[in-house]
């Protein structure tokens, strides 16, 4: 007991400051979101959008209609659902409640793990400012909603931890459980590659490290086969269900710029695009390679679509901007404080709508 309490100081002196400030965004965002509801402004809710869906999977498993757009909800990723599962089991909760716990959670681990991250590669000023920019980021809503935000955030940034200590046994762990939780997550296959190839690793293990990055996502391409007569039927229903094909990078910046004039959603969506694009090209051999890349990747992914929509949320994940900005920001008292405002402002706005 006594080991336990020199523990847990030891933590929270450690990273008392990076999650207070995380938790301050997040009864910022829930005072934000009730007091809309209870003013009668507005209808915001946990569960619109993919939320719904989410939440519908907990439930009731797995469906797809095939030609039927409706209810092909295999078109989202198990790992999420079944945490929620998970969860409303365990303590006998509604999914909804589970939900939000396990975003929680998660955003919790999220800034640990940045805050560690950006810590031993610069300070421990420069690693609250990176936590800061992530707590208070425009999308960080979907961060606490039933969304994967925060559980992919917090895999993706072990996988990065680990990676730079070189522990490739959990990295491809990690990289397996997020191949189940987004598309994304392929994305950092190469940068496990890139490592392993780096440290020279033997055949044998690499051959073990392959089957448990791709043995998560084989498992799920199994399940679809036995449920619904294909392997392929998650790719199948976002066709079908949100008319999505992959489609080359310019096709996706195009049919952003085209719909700019239609909404302020898709106006959003271009100049945060634009601030991260901005920043790739400004963190050039400032941060950490594999870091970099993956930021690329990120971009790359998301523009490389017919039909593009919350382009803000997906470029969460685009790692240097924490990092770069972070370490720009803490040298510059006056532009930090301007940012500060403004980034917490845009948040509690977004908590609103």
């Amino acid at each position: 007991m006594q080991r336990l309490q020199v523990v847990l100081d030891k933590a929270f002196r450690e990273y008392g400051a990076a999650l207070g400030i995380f938790i301050l965004s997040r009864v910022l965002i829930f005072i934000t979101f009730y007091a809309v509801i209870s003013y009668g402004v507005g209808k915001p809710s946990w569960t619109s959008w993919d939320a719904g869906h989410y939440l519908d999977i907990a439930v009731q498993g797995y469906t797809y209609g095939g030609a039927n757009a409706k209810g092909n909800l295999i078109a989202f990723f198990p790992l999420y659902p079944l945490l929620i599962k998970g969860t409303s089991y365990l303590l006998s909760v509604p999914s909804l409640v589970a939900a939000l716990l396990n975003s929680f959670i998660f955003g919790l681990i999220s800034t640990v793990l940045l805050y560690r991250y950006v810590a031993d590669w610069k300070n421990k000023s420069v690693g609250l400012m990176a936590v800061f920019l992530f707590a208070f980021y425009p999308m960080t809503v979907f961060v606490s909603a039933p969304y994967t935000e925060s559980l992919f955030f917090a895999l993706t940034m072990g996988v990065f931890l680990l990676l730079r200590r070189n522990q490739l046994f959990w990295a491809s762990i990690l990289i397996g459980l997020t191949s189940v939780t987004r598309m994304t997550g392929v994305l950092l296959v190469p940068l496990f590659l890139y490592v392993a190839f780096r440290n020279r690793v033997g055949w044998l293990k690499f051959l073990g490290y392959s089957f448990l990055m791709a043995y998560p996502f084989l498992l799920f391409l199994f399940y679809q086969y036995v449920a619904f007569g294909t392997p392929l039927a998650f790719s199948l229903a976002q066709h079908i269900g949100w008319g999505k094909t992959i489609a080359g990078p310019w096709v996706g910046v195009i049919t952003l710029l085209n719909n700019m004039p239609q909404h302020i959603m898709w106006q959003v969506d271009v100049l945060i695009l634009a601030i991260m694009c901005a920043t790739l090209i400004l963190s050039w051999r400032k941060v950490d390679r594999l870091l970099w890349f993956f930021g690329l990747e990120v971009i790359l992914l998301t523009v490389s679509s017919n039909w593009i929509l919350g382009t803000g949320r997906y470029m969460m994940l685009m790692l240097p901007f924490y990092v770069y900005w972070a370490e720009f920001l803490q040298k510059r008292e006056t532009l930090r404080q301007l940012v500060i405002a403004v980034c917490a402002s845009w948040a509690m706005f977004n908590a609103a709508l």
